[in-house]
Order: C-alpha cells, then structure tokens, then sequence
C-alpha cells in the first residue's frame, strides 16, 4: 500500500519469488510493501525478493542485483514512541514514532527471516546471514550474522 503523497520506484527485472518453484521458504505469505505519506520507497534494478515486508515511513532505498530471502523485514521506524504517556494515545503514539532511513547497497545478500531496523546502512556486496537482526551500520564486502548481528568475516578473506 502507497499512501497518498507516498513515493515507491521499482527498477527494471525486479521480482517478487513467491511461489514454491522459485523459493519455497517464501512461498506461503506474500511480500507486503507500506509506503506512507511523504516516504520514498525506492527498489533497484534486477532485484529479488519473497515474503517480505518493507514499512517505510521515511525513506527506505534498496540497490540493485540485491537478493533478498524469505520472511525478511525491513523497517525504517520502531513504529511506537519511547514515552509511555504518549504510546498509549493512538493519535499521540502515531506522531512521535522515530524514523530513520534505511540503505541496502548494490549486490548485498539478505538471509531469510532477517529483521533490518530504522537507520541502517548495509553496503555493496555484504552478505547477512539468516535470521539475524541488523541494528547498526555495515560495511561494504562484509558477512555479518546473529543477533544482534555482528562481523563474521570480509569477503575477500572467505574461501571462494
């Protein structure tokens, strides 16, 4: 869903896997996109995804050739504010949710079930390993897993 005012950009040969021929770990819910008003939510070219949910509230930008596994959540908000006075007024809770954007590099690979959080950068060609929960930056050319997730190695020091 695209609210009004939303913005959401799809490159050329993106897809959507959602079927038990193209990833079966992804085949049993639909990807789920929300772009609220005045968010960008922009996917690049020839990138692919299954059962994922993308919640962008400010700005949410995907690279290209970008793999993405099954079950995977991306979300540039924590969706409720940290005052317990405010978070229990629908109105007042809805208006002071932080949001901070969220940047996948070129060529980065997405395990499945993998949560990204609000303000993360993963750069090109880094690699998150399934089930992990990104809450901060990472650098480019770098495996990174767990939770919270954490380095494992560089790309150019794993054996090919």
């Amino acid at each position: 869903m695209v609210a009004r005012g939303g913005t959401m950009e799809i490159g050329s040969g993106f897809r959507m896997n959602n079927t038990i021929t193209s990833n079966p770990i992804g085949c049993s819910q639909p990807c789920m996109f929300f772009v609220d008003r005045g968010a960008k939510l922009v996917i690049g070219d020839n990138t692919n995804m299954s059962q994922t949910a993308l919640v962008c509230h400010t700005s949410i930008n995907i690279g290209s050739h970008v793999k993405i596994g099954g079950g995977v959540c991306i979300y540039d908000t924590d969706f409720h504010s940290l005052d317990k006075v405010k978070r229990i007024s629908v109105d007042e809770d809805f208006k002071f949710k932080k949001v901070s954007p969220v940047v996948i590099g070129d060529y980065a690979f997405i395990g499945a079930f993998t949560i990204i959080l609000k303000g993360v950068t993963i750069g090109e060609n880094s690699i998150i390993g399934a089930g992990s929960v990104v809450t901060k930056n990472i650098p480019a050319n770098e495996i990174w897993g767990g939770n919270p997730a954490k380095k494992i190695t560089t790309i150019n020091s794993y054996p090919q």
